[in-house]
């Protein structure tokens, strides 16, 4: 079992899930890297700077260059640690929990299909969506429902 997001603000973990347990795919704000010689700094060095309108920069005593949270922007690679996961995750799911998305978004659009064929497939979302996809009545059930209202 294991939870996979696109969020970037590490709630999960912050809330106690273990990190083995969840799959940041875009990353998070934890910690950051130097991007010309690849220190790593926690967020207590980077954001007070970021939130102050600087640009944070590395402490080492050679390098002057930028330290960039360790999230993903656009156009960059997922986190490695998503395809690693992904394979054998999703051929041993044995139902498959959707919430608050709009599915439109590759990869994650196309995990609903890697699921086995006889695994159930939850939607918990506002709008019902991917219905060329989740349209299989004897696996696939939508839930129309705010996220936050649905698990409380």
């Amino acid at each position: 079992l294991r939870h996979y997001t696109q969020n970037i603000d590490g709630l999960e973990v912050t809330a106690g899930l273990p990190l083995d347990k969840c799959i940041e795919s875009h990353g998070h704000f934890r910690s950051g890297t130097c991007l010309q010689c690849g220190v790593h700094y926690k967020d207590t060095y980077f954001l007070p700077k970021i939130k102050n309108n600087e640009i944070p920069k590395c402490t080492q005593a050679s390098c002057n260059g930028v330290v960039k949270p360790d999230v993903t922007l656009f156009g960059e690679p997922l986190n490695p640690q998503f395809f690693r996961a992904m394979q054998s995750d999703f051929e041993q799911c044995d139902m498959l929990i959707v919430m608050g998305t709009s599915l439109k978004v590759q990869p994650f659009a196309s995990l609903i299909g890697k699921v086995p064929s006889k695994c159930p497939r939850l939607l918990i979302n506002w709008e019902q969506v991917a219905k060329q996809t989740l349209n299989e009545k004897h696996r696939d059930l939508f839930y129309q429902s705010k996220c936050d209202d649905a698990v409380l």
